[in-house]
C-alpha cells in the first residue's frame, strides 16, 4: 500500500505508519479540492479502527514476552508455556503464560497498560482516566474461563483442582487496587519469587510435568478469528477513495457543460500509472 501512496523513494526509505497513511491522504484530498470528502472520512475510520487493533496486539505481545523472560529467572524445576489458546464447546480463551511445577499449575495472565487499576469485590477491573475510573472488563469471570479450559485441558494429570492464578501487571509505576480476593496480583520484578516461594507440597514429578506440558499442546485449539474490520471491504473502499482521487486529474473536454466524471477513467489512470499494482488493488 505505500508503494501505491507514495514514491517508491519514500515508500522504501520511510518508516511508515498507518496514521502517515491518512496525513497522505487528507493531504491529498484537500490539494484536489476535497473532491473524496466521504470516501475519505470512511476509509480513515477504518484505518483508525485497524491502527488501535494493531496497538493492541503489539502492547499484549510486548507483555507476553516481558512475562515470559522474568519467568526464567524461576530457581526451582519448571515447564513454561507461553502464549496458548484453548476451548471447549463455544468457549475459547487466550492463556498468555502457564508455569508447572512440582507443587502446582500457575496461571499468568498479562496486562501491559499504563492506567492505574482498581478492581472491586466482585472482579470488576477498572481504568483511571483522567480522573474517573472507566470499567474494563470481569477480570474475575475472565480466570475463571481461563481455569476451567485449563483443568479440561491437563485432563487426566491433574492432581489438584487448584489453578494458581496470577494478574501481573508489566508497569511497576501504576498503582493497583485489588479488592478481589480470588486473584493474586504483582508486577514484574516479583513473579518469580511469587512462584519459588509458594509453600505448598510437591504433588507432581517431573514426569507429571512433562505430561501435563504435553497434554496442553494436544488440546491447544486452532481456532481461526476474523479481524474486527472487514478486510475485503477496506480493500474495496480503499480502491474508491484512489480512483475517486484521481478523477481530478481527468481532462474534461471544454465542450461538456457540467463535468461527468467516469470512475472507469479514473480506475484505468490507476493502473496506468501504478501497474500491477493498480491492479491488484482495482481486483479486490
Amino acid at each position: 500500500m505505500r508503494n501505491i501512496l507514495f514514491n517508491n523513494e519514500h515508500a522504501d526509505n520511510a518508516d511508515l505508519r498507518i496514521w502517515n497513511v491518512i496525513d497522505h491522504l487528507e493531504k491529498l484530498n484537500k490539494d484536489k479540492g476535497n473532491i473524496a470528502e466521504d470516501e475519505l472520512k470512511n476509509v480513515v475510520k477504518q484505518c483508525k479502527c485497524i491502527g488501535n487493533m494493531i496497538s493492541v496486539l503489539i502492547a499484549g505481545v510486548a507483555g507476553e514476552n516481558k512475562a515470559y523472560f522474568n519467568l526464567q529467572n524461576i530457581s526451582h524445576y519448571r515447564k513454561i508455556l507461553k502464549n496458548i489458546e484453548l476451548s471447549y464447546e463455544d468457549i475459547t480463551s487466550e492463556l498468555d503464560n502457564i508455569v508447572v511445577t512440582k507443587k502446582g499449575i500457575f496461571l499468568i495472565e498479562v496486562k501491559n497498560i499504563r492506567q492505574d487499576i482498581l478492581i472491586d469485590e466482585d472482579g470488576n477491573m477498572y481504568k483511571k482516566e483522567k480522573n474517573d475510573f472507566v470499567y474494563d472488563c470481569n477480570i474475575g469471570e475472565k480466570m475463571n474461563y481461563k481455569e476451567q479450559l485449563l483443568k479440561i485441558a491437563v485432563g487426566k494429570y491433574l492432581k489438584d483442582k487448584k489453578i494458581h492464578s496470577i494478574l501481573v501487571f508489566t508497569n511497576s509505576n501504576i498503582s493497583v487496587e485489588n479488592k478481589y480476593r480470588y486473584i493474586k496480583q504483582s508486577f514484574l520484578g516479583q513473579l518469580p519469587h511469587i512462584i519459588d516461594e509458594y509453600e505448598g507440597n510437591k504433588i507432581y514429578t517431573e514426569v507429571d510435568v512433562e505430561n501435563i506440558i504435553e497434554s496442553l499442546k494436544l488440546n491447544q485449539s486452532n481456532k481461526v478469528y476474523s479481524p474486527e474490520v472487514d478486510i475485503k471491504r477496506f480493500k474495496e473502499d480503499f480502491a474508491v477513495l484512489l480512483a475517486t482521487l484521481e478523477i481530478s486529474e481527468v481532462r474534461i473536454p471544454t465542450s461538456v457543460e457540467k463535468p461527468k466524471f467516469n470512475i472507469l477513467i479514473a480506475i484505468n489512470n490507476v493502473l496506468r500509472r501504478y501497474g500491477e499494482r493498480g491492479k491488484n488493488i482495482c481486483r479486490n
